[in-house]
């Protein structure tokens, strides 16, 4: 580099990929492994759109059923839920 000369700014990734310097929206998602517990037992009620499912360790979950969301999980107080 000659003396006087200004040396050139390297871009760092985010500015070589997005060269127009809009945001960048970056997403990260992480995955893990599920295995539920089997259903002991289930009840709906019809009126509110509401399913209650008891599953085999104890826990309740109460569930919307237009779009099957879940709305809460109770852990359970004894361990586990008796078969029946």
């Amino acid at each position: 580099m000659l003396a006087g000369q200004k040396r050139k700014r390297s871009m760092s990734i985010g500015e070589a990929i997005n060269k127009d310097k809009s945001p960048l929206n970056v997403a990260r998602y992480t995955f893990a492994l599920y295995a539920p517990q089997a259903i002991a037992t289930m009840a709906l009620d019809a009126k509110t759109g509401t399913c209650a499912v008891a599953r085999t360790n104890g826990q309740l979950e109460l569930w919307r059923t237009e779009s099957w969301t879940m709305i809460t999980a109770l852990p359970s107080l004894t361990g586990t839920f008796p078969l029946v």
